[in-house]
């Protein structure tokens, strides 16, 4: 049986993809809703995109394979970011011992340094919706979201060496210390495989100070209302939410039951179901005249240690928000 074992894991070759994007701004809009008729209602916001950070790490082509005379792997890795005021050194820029020329542009991870930060990145985006009042108890919505674009200046780029790395095992283990032929005690030997791992797996910085422009993550969001007859105060909801954004897209179904019990405030429960799993969420409106206050959250920490630490799943987020009105209150 462990002969059997040791045959599998050592002819295992294993294929992973890793990706990591972090797309961080503050907007300004503008918005306005317009009454069609009895039954039709559209609205539209313009907005500006203040742009303070950008990160896009993936790892592609990511291949491990585990035999019995040699281990090798093999990755093809892209990294952008552009934050204003960030300096990413390379290990020669840094003055680090440089082994061979291949390790004079590896990036530096200790030395990275943030100095001046600010807007890094300027946009534009609209949001457009419509709610159509199929019934007297029945409305149908649809929005699409973040319609637009964001460029980037400040563009850091690195990329790994494609290359495969191999290791075929230790070799001439010296006793002691470093003997004449050579040889290396196994302490060195496992520490220059560590190094050989880290700068295989580092990236080597391509280009610097360019300019970049990416289209932001849609959101495509249809719904329904529906009134309770028997409290009409009580509404149920359903929202579909697709969110079109490349390899980190996802869908989502939620339901929902909301009430507003007087006209300055409304409260609201609902449950989803979506790419990442289920999660259970809830929200408080308060929107008197002149202003709208809301806080909530879609994603619940069910579980947690005696000391507060979340456990099982770790994923949680809280919307907080201020609106100032204008016009008539209807």
């Amino acid at each position: 049986l462990l002969r059997y074992l040791k045959k599998i894991f050592y002819n295992s070759v294993a294929e992973l993809r890793l990706g990591i994007s972090s797309n961080n701004y503050a907007e300004i809009a503008l918005g306005h809703s317009r009454q069609i008729n009895d039954k039709l209602n559209v609205g539209g916001k313009l907005k500006f995109l203040l742009g303070v950070g950008n990160v896009n790490i993936k790892m592609t082509d990511m291949k491990v394979q585990m035999a019995e005379d040699k281990w090798m792997v093999q990755a093809n890795g892209e990294m952008n970011t552009s934050v204003k005021g960030l300096t990413i050194p390379t290990k020669e820029e840094s003055g680090k011992e440089i082994k061979n020329p291949s390790e004079r542009d590896l990036v530096d991870w200790d030395n990275i340094d943030l100095n001046s930060p600010g807007l890094s990145g300027f946009g534009m985006a609209v949001d457009l919706g419509a709610t159509y009042k199929l019934r007297e108890d029945l409305t149908l919505s649809a929005a699409i979201l973040d319609l637009g674009f964001i460029s980037w200046s400040n563009t850091i780029k690195a990329k790994t060496s494609n290359t495969p790395w191999e290791f075929n095992g230790f070799q001439n283990i010296a006793m002691g210390s470093d003997d004449a032929d050579g040889d290396k005690p196994l302490e060195d030997q496992l520490e220059d495989l560590g190094n050989d791992i880290e700068n295989y797996a580092s990236f080597h910085r391509t280009e610097t100070g360019s300019s970049s422009t990416r289209a932001l993550g849609a959101t495509l969001n249809i719904g329904a209302d529906y009134v309770f007859p028997l409290y009409d105060k009580l509404h149920f909801g359903f929202l579909s939410s697709t969110r079109i954004n490349g390899k980190y897209s996802w869908s989502e179904g939620r339901i929902s039951a909301n009430v507003t019990p007087v006209k300055w405030f409304d409260a609201g429960v609902n449950y989803g179901i979506s790419s990442f799993g289920s999660s259970f969420g809830w929200i408080l409106n308060f929107h008197p005249c002149g202003f709208n206050f809301f806080v909530g959250m879609d994603h619940l920490m069910t579980k947690v240690t005696p000391q507060y630490i979340p456990v099982g799943k770790l994923n949680t987020n809280v919307s907080v928000g201020f609106n100032v009105t204008f016009g008539k209150k209807i």
